[in-house]
């Protein structure tokens, strides 16, 4: 961990850890009680085949995937996540998630995901210090634990306009009732720093994150549930070939261009709302979010996708359409004519416009574990790159889009 506030926020964690470790043994004089402690876990065992060799499916910062590296691949889903709770004392709360995964080297090395000291102030009111979920979207406290979705994962073009998953800092939540409706209001302010590997090559870029604002109200009553969801933060993306580009345009009197392109501390604003639907038998999930970017080469963006599920039993099959639109300039009237040519181009680099088709099934195997088949219609729109798409094939034409089928069989599990 490189980002120097989630060290001292670790720092505390394990302090906390230490201290209840050693409340293990308790005084015979005072007759102290031990520690609650629990740890539970989730996984996925999952294999994915793409139809395309044109790029991969890869999501979120995946470097690869099914596609053109393999055909098929085990490793898009697959997961093992074991979480640690430890209280000391009836109001505080320290807890420690490590999760193995394919991560940005292609590894699958054992990482720290979650690290946090809760500190509950009363039965209405927590606040949090550490590393936490970035809760904007309706399934994001639970996004790696696949077991607790309806599809095999989140939709990438809707949950992918926010990928800062994970962050650091202090947060705080409030519980209350309001005409029958159990109501939560969340805030926080955090930082954190985005590791992506670029696309077709070996390098990992590092996207620092900072003065990440979240606020979310969430309300839920019988099968009814709703959040609405608010994000704010700073995002630099310093990228050599974009830099050139820069300087070049400064030297040539268009440095005023050059500064609103470059992503350095852009304000990004991320709104979000969601809705879901659940008596049991019937499930109807939908959520879309809108991300704006004042000033970059980033386009704004919006998605939304509609998931319905019925459950016959222990089957229960179901539908998500999922749909993702940029809009932004594709030229700039201050653009020196030697250089048209690439600032357009890089105008153009984030159409990440897409729209797909998913039909699933899944079926419970016993007990906290669930058995899943998914395929998934995946189209790039015309002129645009697609979303989860990386490592294209040479030649590959953003104006004529390969399009794919996904097909993943997954099992994931509780325990």
């Amino acid at each position: 961990m490189r980002n120097p506030v989630g060290r001292r926020l670790l720092a505390v964690l394990f302090f906390c850890l230490s201290w209840a470790a050693q409340a293990d043994e308790p005084s015979t004089a005072e007759g102290a009680a031990l520690p609650a402690v629990s740890l539970h876990g989730f996984g996925t065992l999952g294999v994915s085949c793409f139809t395309t060799r044109e790029m991969d499916f890869a999501y979120n910062t995946l470097p690869n995937g099914p596609g053109r590296t393999r055909r098929c691949d085990a490793g898009l889903d697959s997961r093992l996540g074991v979480q640690m709770d430890v209280q000391p004392v009836d109001a505080l709360t320290a807890s420690l998630q490590v999760v193995t995964q394919r991560e940005v080297h292609s590894t699958f090395r054992p990482q720290v995901q979650l690290a946090s000291v809760r500190w509950q102030v009363n039965e209405a009111w927590w606040l949090r210090l550490g590393r936490v979920n970035n809760p904007l979207f309706m399934e994001s406290e639970y996004r790696l634990a696949h077991y607790a979705l309806t599809g095999v994962r989140p939709p990438v073009e809707v949950y992918g306009l926010a990928p800062t998953y994970v962050m650091d800092g202090l947060d705080s939540r409030y519980h209350f009732v309001i005409a029958g409706w159990r109501a939560e209001l969340y805030g926080g302010m955090h930082t954190y720093d985005i590791k992506a590997r670029q696309g077709n090559s070996q390098g990992i870029n590092v996207y620092p994150v900072r003065n990440i604002r979240t606020l979310t109200l969430s309300a839920a009553q019988g099968a009814w549930s709703f959040k609405a969801g608010y994000n704010t933060n700073h995002a630099t993306f310093i990228e050599p070939r974009t830099e050139m580009l820069f300087g070049v345009l400064q030297s040539m009197q268009a440095g005023g261009l050059a500064d609103d392109l470059r992503l350095s501390g852009t304000p990004v604003h991320i709104l979000s709302l969601g809705a879901r639907y659940d008596d049991n038998e019937w499930l109807v999930q939908s959520e879309a979010v809108l991300r704006d970017m004042q000033r970059s080469y980033v386009r704004d963006a919006w998605a939304g996708y509609l998931t319905v599920g019925r459950r016959f039993g222990i089957w229960m099959p179901y539908a998500t359409i999922v749909q993702r639109r940029t809009s932004g300039r594709l030229s700039d009237p201050r653009t020196p004519a030697v250089l048209v040519r690439y600032v357009n181009e890089l105008l153009a680099a984030t159409r990440y416009d897409q729209h797909s088709l998913s039909l699933g099934l899944s079926r419970e195997m016993g007990k906290g574990m669930l058995g899943k088949l998914q395929v998934q219609w995946i189209r790039p729109d015309k002129n645009a790159w697609g979303n989860s798409l990386t490592n294209y094939a040479p030649g590959f034409n953003p104006g004529e889009p390969a399009h794919g089928v996904l097909i993943s069989a997954n099992l994931d599990f509780i325990f």
